[in-house]
């Protein structure tokens, strides 16, 4: 604090210090309370958007002396938000391009109909329902767009531009969010990836993100034409729909040239290689800012475009190579931003009734959208309970959908801290909720019966072979994913295979593994000595697959 209230001036130098202190603060209490909330068994992520909170007016901004403002001056607030958007391009990327395309292609009809009503029940709910009664509550007050755009702490702006259309769409688009890393974490915390109830939701959550964020699209190109008029909007899409074709048609075969084939011939990828491909994520970013709509929306498109390769080894290196600057350094900058931009004291009575309001309609129509298709689909009531649970998970995706409206001006202060709120209460249910619903000793017996099954299970007449087990020993834990993947890949294309990643000790804490390549952005393993992989399959004998591998 001392360092920072030296005063700068227009000296760089003492800003770059002023910022890597504030940097050092932020990314300390980050870590600090995600490993609490990761104790509990919490997603790590929610425990850094509370960090963001602590360290805002809501907490820290209560005690005298204005400790936000001395940690975090205004003339490196730009800076911070500078970070966090490129820490947030990096994890859009990461969420695109976790999408299995062709798996959607060949989802089951009880992902397509699950995973598409669980986003138009609470759309509808939250745009037609919601949405107007927010909206005369909240049109015209007073907020802060972007607390790092205000040239003085308490500098406001009035929202007064944005239609009610645009805005109804959006309150519909908020509460349709599934947020895809932090299921596919509960899930794997869980071991529920094994079941097909998880693989189920994992298919259903994939297909709720494109649709959300393609429903996010529209909203802001319609909120464009309140300013720019509708030939403005049509031009845009038109340019939206001839650059993601580009994308897909121009640039995705020379990216499978580059990155592919350099990855299958030599295991690795080079640094111009990954230069290439940052090059083109940012150009795409940029240029979906250039459009009007959001530069996350140019990474997610980047993201889905991007070639895929049936050995997940390739989707984990680009992850090694991403991860540490993104989640550890970038997106603590991105909670910090969120924390400065709500002040949950000036909510007052009205504010806390109407946050308990939009929890009950958040919660409402995202179970009733997810329990419904399943019920009609003839699943009993404790897997249509877990289903509608797991599916109510928003999380760090909602997070960056309500700054976006934020930044847009969709929502003001206010209603931008309820939302919030109401994204980390929501996602905190997910874990409680899902051991009242399916409690863990049903959870151990499904997992148990589904080994029995496995070893008894023949195919063609012939008795599978027991489970195999391969040990490997591994100097770190970044030759762990290409060890999975050599194994998934031994075992063939056509059969459902799991891994589990094990220190060995049998505590189960580790990472379970599918074909899809599912991961969420954050630490995934330990460091360990010895990886324990579990292939379970349907046909014996894949010992020396695994060995010629």
């Amino acid at each position: 604090v001392w360092i920072s209230r030296m005063g700068c001036g227009n000296d760089a130098l003492c800003i770059s210090a002023e910022l890597f202190l504030s940097m050092s603060i932020v990314i300390i209490v980050a870590r600090l309370i995600g490993m609490v909330f990761k104790y509990f068994r919490q997603p790590t992520v929610l425990g850094e958007i509370i960090a963001g909170i602590i360290l805002g007016p809501s907490v820290l901004g209560q005690i005298p002396g204005n400790i936000p403002a001395l940690l975090f001056p205004l003339d490196i607030r730009i800076f911070l938000n500078v970070c966090s958007q490129l820490g947030l391009i990096i994890f859009m990327f990461v969420v695109g391009l976790e999408v299995d395309v062709p798996g959607l292609a060949r989802s089951s009809k009880a992902a397509i109909l699950i995973g598409g009503i669980s986003v138009i029940v609470p759309f509808l709910i939250g745009g037609f329902v919601l949405a107007p009664f927010l909206f005369e509550r909240y049109k015209g007050t007073t907020c802060i767009p972007s607390v790092v755009n205000a040239t003085s702490l308490s500098a406001e702006s009035t929202c007064t531009n944005v239609s009610e259309i645009a805005f109804n769409l959006f309150i519909g688009v908020a509460l349709s969010v599934t947020a895809f890393p932090v299921l596919a974490r509960i899930i794997a915390d869980y071991k529920m990836i094994r079941l097909p109830i998880g693989v189920l939701v994992m298919g259903c959550a994939a297909l709720n993100d494109v649709v959300a964020w393609l429903l996010l699209t529209i909203c802001l190109a319609i909120k464009q034409a309140s300013s720019g008029g509708y030939s403005n909007v049509i031009t845009m899409v038109c340019a939206l729909i001839g650059y993601f074709l580009a994308l897909s048609f121009v640039l995705h075969p020379i990216l499978h040239l580059m990155v592919v084939r350099q990855f299958r011939q030599k295991g690795t990828v080079g640094p111009s290689t990954m230069a290439f491909v940052l090059i083109n994520l940012l150009v795409a970013s940029w240029f979906l800012h250039y459009l009007g709509f959001h530069a996350m929306l140019g990474a997610f498109m980047f993201g889905i475009a991007f070639p895929r390769s049936n050995d997940t080894g390739l989707f984990h290196l680009i992850l090694e190579k991403l991860e540490t600057v993104s989640v550890l350094l970038l997106l603590p900058c991105f909670f910090l931003i969120t924390g400065l931009s709500i002040d949950l004291s000036k909510l007052g009575t009205s504010g806390g009734l109407d946050l308990l309001y939009v929890c009950i309609v958040a919660v409402f129509g995202k179970m009733l959208g997810a329990g419904i298709p399943a019920l009609l689909l003839g699943m009993d009531l404790q897997k249509t309970s877990t289903i509608a649970v797991l599916m109510n998970t928003r999380g760090l995706a909602e997070i960056v959908i309500l700054n976006i409206g934020l930044q847009q001006n969709i929502l003001n202060r206010d209603l931008f801290t309820i939302m919030v709120v109401m994204a980390v209460v929501t996602t905190v249910m997910a874990g409680p909720l899902l051991l009242v619903v399916y409690p863990a000793r049903l959870l151990e017996k499904h997992l148990l019966e589904l080994d029995e099954e496995i070893l008894r299970r023949d195919d063609g007449g012939k008795k599978a072979s027991d489970a195999s087990i391969l040990l490997a020993l591994v100097h770190d834990t970044t030759q762990a994913y290409s060890v999975l993947s050599a194994g998934l890949d031994a075992l063939g294309p056509a059969q459902q295979k799991t891994a589990g990643l094990d220190d060995g000790g049998g505590g189960g804490k580790g990472l379970a593994l599918t074909r899809s390549g599912s991961r969420e952005l954050a630490a995934w393993v330990r460091p360990v000595q010895v990886v324990v992989l579990h292939f379970a399959e349907r046909r014996g004998g894949i010992g020396a697959g695994v060995q010629e591998a």
